[in-house]
């Protein structure tokens, strides 16, 4: 760093002296900063002999003409307030070098070094959880898929999903849930190796993955698990306990990074419903059921189309639904099980569907939509010109094969 007023000649003579040094810092009376490079310095000289040349030497290197290429910032800004304020640049011109200040020194930076360290930047945030630092869903999955890839037998995937946490975020706010998931995200990296990968998925749920691990070497991982959370935690002036339910899922012939997490996810789930702050160990058996439980969600469902509205039964002729057909069938089931708070037992289900298919079939068989009747409103039934009256038939292709094409409503005194 030099004065605005020290002369060419004693800069030049810095420059050769020393030549790894790339440029010179320039301070003004005003307290101005300028860069000088070497290349920029030795322009000025071109073309410039004998006594001219020496004349000019004499000259300040204050009065030198400035280039505009070089950006002034405060020791304390940011990586990206510095990438910011280079791209941010006037016209065509391009920074090379930036002058960094702060009370005590005064240091130059390439503005290539600058880019690269951002490269960086921006790659480990895209692999890694902004809250906690931990490794990333798409982190995690590139890690798992190594393991399975390498040939390295044992790999077992941890899902672990804290329990209740809801509850202290709606209790204490979401400042104090994120302060808890900071700390347990670093007792869960205290708790395995380096070769061990832990990751944030989102919310509440982090995995873990492990090498070269059997069940029973899953199953102690857990509870370690168990017992790292286990500690209270200080989080909003308050001391919160923490429990989390584990599923694992342990590599074996044919299985794939995708089909791993799921099952993980799954005997969490299983965990979670049977006792919370447990663990439990995948079985096909989990999986299986799962399936049904889907099939049964789509058999209880009704289908589009069906019912005296799609057939195009008048406004004021309205369906509703029957209530024996309502509560019996695959509905009752699922009223019951929402009571008790317990899955139905597959079997259950099973018949339940069964008994409801009957009863569309029966309905057909009758002429009549399944689950439906139609109402009509007593005052319209009173009038004398509506004594006698027909619905219209139903629209072809409305779902509602086996009813007649049009019905007769007979009142009598009310």
């Amino acid at each position: 760093m030099v004065s605005a007023d020290t002369p060419c000649a004693a800069v030049a003579e810095m420059f050769k002296a020393n030549p790894e040094l790339a440029s010179l810092v320039v301070t003004h009376p005003d307290g101005g900063l300028e860069m000088l490079t070497r290349e920029r310095f030795a322009s000025e000289f071109i073309g410039r002999l004998g006594y001219g040349r020496a004349l000019y030497a004499r000259r300040p290197v204050g009065h030198l003409p400035g280039s505009g290429r070089w950006l002034i910032l405060n020791a304390s800004t940011t990586l990206l307030d510095s990438g910011h304020a280079a791209i941010a640049r006037r016209g065509a011109e391009r920074y090379d070098d930036l002058v960094v200040s702060n009370a005590e020194a005064v240091s130059t930076v390439s503005v290539a070094n600058l880019f690269t360290e951002l490269a960086a930047l921006h790659a480990h945030r895209s692999q890694h959880d902004a809250l906690t630092g931990l490794a990333n869903r798409d982190r995690f999955d590139e890690r798992l898929r190594d393991a399975l890839a390498g040939g390295r037998a044992g790999a077992a995937v941890l899902f672990v999903d804290i329990d209740d946490f809801k509850s202290i975020n709606d209790s204490l706010g979401h400042t104090a849930g994120d302060e808890l998931l900071e700390l347990l995200a670093e007792r869960l990296r205290d708790a395995f190796r380096e070769d061990d990968s832990v990751a944030r998925f989102g919310g509440d749920e982090f995995a873990v993955l492990l090498t070269g691990a059997d069940e029973r070497a899953a199953i102690l991982a857990a509870e370690r698990i168990a017992l790292a959370l286990a500690a209270p935690a200080l989080v909003g002036g308050r001391s919160v306990g923490v429990r989390a339910s584990v599923g694992i899922a342990l590599e074996s012939p044919g299985r794939t990074p995708e089909s791993l997490l799921r099952d993980a996810d799954l005997a969490m789930y299983v965990s979670k419903r049977n006792a919370a702050g447990g663990h439990r160990v995948f079985a096909a058996a989990m999986h299986s059921e799962a399936i049904e439980r889907l099939e049964l969600v789509h058999e209880s469902r009704p289908r589009a189309g069906r019912g005296p509205a799609a057939a195009g039964v008048p406004a004021d002729h309205e369906p509703r639904e029957r209530e024996s057909d309502r509560r019996g069938g695959a509905a009752a089931l699922d009223a019951s099980s929402a009571r008790s708070g317990r899955s139905p037992p597959v079997h259950r289900a099973r018949g339940a569907v069964r008994r409801d298919r009957g009863h569309r079939a029966m309905g057909a068989r009758r002429g009549t939509p399944p689950g439906h009747g139609v109402a009509a409103s007593p005052a319209r039934l009173r009038s004398p010109d509506r004594r006698r009256q027909r619905l219209p038939a139903p629209a072809r292709g409305s779902g509602t094969s086996g009813s007649p094409t049009s019905c007769r409503l007979r009142t009598g005194p009310v």
